[in-house]
C-alpha cells in the first residue's frame, strides 16, 4: 500500500462491528464487501447507445433509498414546470439511471420512466438495485456505508459510460437547460479529470481536513480503465482498512480527501490530486437559502444547487 494509516485502532465499542483484530475470520471484511458491490454493479451494467472514449457526458445517475423515489418524481415535476433539462429543440443525448439501495425495480421504475419530463429529456431509463441490507445498508450521523457502498456499486454499473451526473435529491436546477449546459461543462472543464465537483461554500461547520474535499454530486469519468483502476487497486484497499479499524465512517467524497492526504508517495498523490478538480457549475451550500457564496459571473457557474450534508444530518 502505499498510504499511511492515520492510528491504529481496535477498541470496540457495543455498537460497533467487530475490528479487524476481533473480527470472525467468517465475516468478510469491508475490502471484500465493497469490492464485492462494485462487481456487482459490474455485473448488470448497461450499455450506452453509443459509447464514448472520450469525456462527454452519456447519463443523470440519481441514487435513491426505497423512501426517496416520492422525492424523485417531485423534482421531475418541478423540472416539467420550469426548469425543463434540455434546450428548446434539442435532442435527448443521455440515458437517466436510478440505483436504489434495495428493493424492486420494476415497481420504482413505472413512476420514474412514465413521467413525462423524463421520457421528452432521457434517450432511455434504467432502474438497478445494489441489494444493500442491514450493517451494509447502514445511512446515519456518523455511518455512511449504505451511502458510500451504494456509490461503488454504481460506479461499477456505469462502466460503459464515458461520464455521468450523480444528483441526489437534494440537488436542484437553478435554470432551465441545465442538463444541455452539464454537457458543456463536461466537454469545457472536465479534460482529463476523473472527478469534478463542488468545493463546499456554505457557513457551517467543517474539518479542516475536508475544506478541499469534493462533494459526492460531481461528474464522473466512470469510462476511464486508469479510473477502475485506481478504485480497484488503491482506493478500496484504503477505504477498507480504515473502515475495519474503525477510524472512520465517513462519506466516500470525504474518504477521497482522507485518501489524497494520507499518500507517503507525494509524486503520486500529486498526480492524484489534479484528477479531482472544482468546478462552480454545482454550488455545494448549507442550504438553498444560504447564496453568499453563489458564484456570479459568465459561463456555466451556478447551475445545480447542492444543499449540502450538514443541512441533510440536521433535518435526519
Amino acid at each position: 500500500m502505499r498510504f499511511s494509516r492515520r492510528k491504529d485502532s481496535t477498541t470496540v465499542s457495543a455498537n460497533d462491528e467487530p475490528s479487524t483484530a476481533a473480527r470472525s475470520e467468517d465475516v468478510p471484511s469491508m475490502l471484500e464487501r465493497s469490492t464485492a458491490r462494485f462487481e456487482a454493479g459490474r455485473s448488470v451494467a448497461p450499455l450506452p447507445d453509443s459509447p464514448e472514449d472520450t469525456a462527454v457526458l452519456q447519463a443523470v445517475v440519481i441514487p435513491l433509498t426505497g423512501t426517496q423515489v416520492g422525492e424523485a418524481v417531485t423534482n421531475f415535476d418541478r423540472w416539467a414546470a420550469d426548469l425543463t433539462p434540455l434546450t428548446a429543440g434539442e435532442a435527448p443525448f443521455a440515458d437517466l439511471v436510478v440505483v436504489l439501495n434495495n428493493g424492486d425495480p420494476a415497481a420504482a421504475r413505472g413512476r420514474i420512466a412514465d413521467h413525462a419530463v423524463v421520457q421528452s429529456s432521457f434517450r432511455a431509463v434504467h432502474v438497478l438495485t445494489a441489494e444493500l441490507h442491514g450493517a451494509d445498508d447502514a445511512y446515519r450521523i456518523g455511518d455512511a456505508t449504505g451511502a458510500n457502498n451504494l456509490f461503488f456499486f454504481t460506479l461499477g454499473a456505469m462502466r460503459n459510460y464515458s461520464v455521468f451526473l450523480l444528483m441526489e435529491t437534494d440537488v436542484q436546477p437553478m435554470r432551465a437547460g441545465w442538463l444541455s449546459d452539464a454537457a458543456v461543462c463536461v466537454a469545457t472543464q472536465m479534460g482529463t479529470k476523473w472527478v469534478l465537483g463542488a468545493q463546499y461554500r456554505g457557513d457551517g461547520p467543517m474539518a479542516d481536513t475536508f475544506w478541499r474535499h469534493v462533494n459526492g454530486n460531481a461528474f464522473y469519468r466512470s469510462g476511464s480503465p486508469e479510473f477502475e483502476d485506481f478504485y480497484l487497486n488503491e482506493f478500496l484497499p484504503f477505504y477498507g482498512e480504515q473502515y475495519d479499524d474503525h477510524d472512520f465512517r465517513f462519506g466516500y467524497d470525504a474518504a477521497h480527501e482522507l485518501f489524497l492526504g494520507a499518500f507517503e508517495d507525494r509524486a503520486r498523490a500529486r498526480v492524484l490530486l489534479s484528477k479531482f478538480g472544482h468546478t462552480d457549475f454545482i454550488v455545494n451550500l448549507r442550504s438553498h437559502d444560504d447564496d453568499s457564496a453563489v458564484p456570479r459571473g459568465r459561463g456555466f457557474e451556478g447551475v445545480l444547487w447542492h444543499r449540502g450534508g450538514w443541512m441533510k444530518r440536521s433535518t435526519s
